[in-house]
């Protein structure tokens, strides 16, 4: 295979990932909640409900931050990126391209209309998508434990 030829599969490769993986793809299998609280309460609630439960954060993307520096302007976005390593490495073991999916990610936005929304993409869509089976134990838990920590960051005083 020449250079050329290596980089046009390449690039197939990519694309085709894209495609199965995309947003249309992933759209059916987006969970949403809407949160009674203020977006920094939200924010807050769902950091405390995750490290409540001993899962680790990885990372906390503040998306407006991010595009005020730049000069733009957008809506509060904040994304949580969490996880426990002991029930996302067996995933990864199946199937190292699901790591692109893990650790685990809640967005929390508050569109235009005055709401302040959670998202995430169900394990069991994430399963699918990768090829791991959607009864794996490590699906099954992952699937209860954004359950119960969306219930808690939702759930009114």
């Amino acid at each position: 295979m020449t250079g050329k030829t290596c980089v046009a599969a390449a690039f197939g490769l990519v694309l085709a990932l894209a495609v199965l993986t995309g947003p249309a793809a992933r759209a059916e299998g987006l969970v949403l909640a809407d949160s009674p609280y203020p977006m920094a309460v939200t924010v807050a609630r769902l950091e405390a409900a995750v490290t409540g439960r001993g899962l680790g954060i990885a990372a906390r993307i503040d998306h407006r931050a991010a595009a005020r520096r730049a000069g733009l302007d957008l809506a509060p976005t904040v994304v949580l990126l969490f996880g426990n390593p002991a029930i996302g490495t067996p995933l990864m073991a199946i199937n190292q391209q699901i790591g692109l999916d893990l650790p685990l990610r809640v967005v929390v936005f508050a569109p235009a209309d005055g709401r302040v929304r959670l998202g995430y993409h169900a394990p069991r869509a994430l399963a699918a998508a990768w090829g791991v089976a959607v009864d794996h134990p490590s699906i099954l838990k992952m699937k209860k434990g954004l359950a119960v920590i969306i219930a808690e960051v939702v759930a009114k005083p």
